[in-house]
């Protein structure tokens, strides 16, 4: 006992001794008081509430968002070892992969030069270590306590601190973690349709050029946000890895992208890294690399004009189809049952001519009830059977399609078409004159083809509120 005994009077001694908190002429830029309110504003936030803290961090300049992120690196160190005291940048390339258009000369758009330490004065670093003991919720760890780091804290710290010891507690260490990647997740989404001029700051390690886009065609292209990056560079120190929270995350996240069309192929790319295994993230991947394909995005990397020095990063139709083909078979090989990816690969082999691989992919999933599944599956199956030639069971499913949903145009067009190359006038006629008799209003006439490429983000919000719920109710 007597060595424990002499261990703790060692502490009281250098707490007594640690430097105490200084003016912010310590601390240039403002740096680690911009570390200090972040925590605060995490704590603060109710996920899923475009309250005060999104609207704060929402506000942040390019500046503090650039510094910010090599000072977010420094705190999650420290927060897993106190006692470290020197910090270089991982050296990894420019994570350009989710820019809608990318700088050809990478090297200029580094956050910092690579492999380049990170240095802080005196009374930042021991700030920032006061600030990770808070944030872990380790006040009572040694090194902590050397810091004098309990002393150190106001009433909202000190809110952080007990939340994270009692998650700590409970065997998780990743209270601040968590819940600072939901805030950044909120402000991405409130922010989602925000760009800044491309000769703001620069383009760094995650800061997308990205492209906006209407019907086809182009209408701006400027910096968009950077806080899902942050997001992940959050949730990428969540230990141990392959965590439940984490994957649900990536779904949630990555179908409300694509409902909203705010495509982010990075996104469901590094989600993949993490969880090679899961079927939905291929699933997505898929669905994303099936849009590029569509006419209308073609189309913008027909006629975009782009800041010099920048390229789309989309490939042609073929190849993005392909790229479609490969990862819904890797999501269906994943899980077999799998009904919407072997519908969307059934799509996709349609549009790369493989009419035989279609019609196979959608008869797996005839019995499936879903009405809207069954709509699109009926209306691929009938383009499929014509293009092999089998003119009565491409009708019958057209016709099984309409009786689906009979005020959408689609069935009836398919089937005028099909009359008519069949030189059926009368036919091709009587299918057009039902299109004709259609309600006016386009709300009443309900098609599903219209919204096919976002359909697969329709439970989009039911994720996210599964995703948040244990937030909310402070089961995490």
């Amino acid at each position: 006992m007597k060595p424990i005994a002499t261990a703790l009077s060692c502490v009281a001694i250098l707490a007594l001794t640690a430097p105490a908190p200084r003016a912010a002429d310590d601390d240039p830029g403002n740096r680690v008081v911009s570390v200090e309110h972040w925590l605060k504003a995490v704590v603060a936030h109710t996920p899923g509430e475009p309250d005060a803290s999104v609207i704060d961090v929402a506000n942040w300049s390019d500046t503090t968002l650039d510094l910010f992120r090599v000072d977010m690196y420094v705190l999650t160190r420290l927060m897993r070892d106190p006692r470290v005291t020197s910090f270089q940048l991982p050296n990894k390339e420019l994570d350009c992969s989710d820019c809608f258009a990318a700088r050809r000369d990478v090297t200029q758009a580094r956050l910092l030069v690579q492999g380049r330490t990170i240095r802080y004065t005196d009374w930042q670093l021991h700030r920032l270590k006061v600030l990770a003991c808070a944030a872990a919720g380790m006040l009572d760890d040694l090194e902590c306590r050397k810091a004098n780091a309990w002393r150190e804290i106001d009433k909202a710290l000190e809110t952080l601190a007990a939340k994270a010891s009692t998650a700590r507690r409970g065997g998780d260490g990743n209270f601040l973690l968590r819940r600072a990647a939901l805030l950044h997740t909120d402000v991405a989404m409130v922010t989602a349709g925000t760009l800044r001029p491309v000769n703001t700051g620069f383009v760094g390690e995650g800061r997308p050029i990205r492209l906006q886009m209407v019907d086809g065609q182009p209408t701006n292209v400027g910096l968009g946000e950077v806080h899902w990056a942050v997001g992940r560079d959050l949730l990428d120190n969540v230990r141990p890895e392959g965590d439940p929270m984490v994957r649900l995350w990536y779904r949630a996240t990555s179908t409300w992208m694509q409902r909203d069309q705010q495509y982010n192929p990075s996104h469901t790319e590094h989600g993949r890294a993490m969880f090679p295994d899961d079927a939905v993230l291929w699933f997505l991947s898929g669905t994303q690399a099936e849009t590029y394909a569509s006419p209308a995005i073609q189309a913008v990397v027909k006629t975009a004009v782009l800041p010099t020095g920048t390229v789309l990063q989309i490939g042609s139709e073929g190849s993005e189809l392909k790229s479609a083909e490969s990862q819904l078979q890797r999501a269906v090989k994943l899980d077999p049952r799998f009904v919407e990816a072997h519908l969307h690969l059934g799509h996709v082999l349609l549009l790369r001519g493989n009419a035989q691989g279609a019609v196979t992919e959608l008869d797996a999933i005839a019995t499936t009830p879903d009405p809207l599944l069954q709509y699109f599956r009926l209306m691929f199956l009938g383009a499929a059977q014509e293009a092999l030639a089998r003119v009565d069971d491409a009708r019958a499913a057209y016709e099984k399609a309409a009786a689906i949903f009979p005020r959408a145009q689609s069935p009836s067009l398919a089937l005028s078409a099909l009359d008519a190359r069949r030189g059926d006038r009368a036919g091709s006629t009587k299918a057009i004159d039902r299109v004709f008799a259609l309600p006016a209003d386009l709300e009443r006439r309900d098609d599903p083809l219209w919204r096919y490429r976002v359909v697969q983000g329709r439970n989009a919000d039911d994720l996210l509120e599964e995703l948040r719920r244990p937030f909310r109710e402070g089961r995490q």
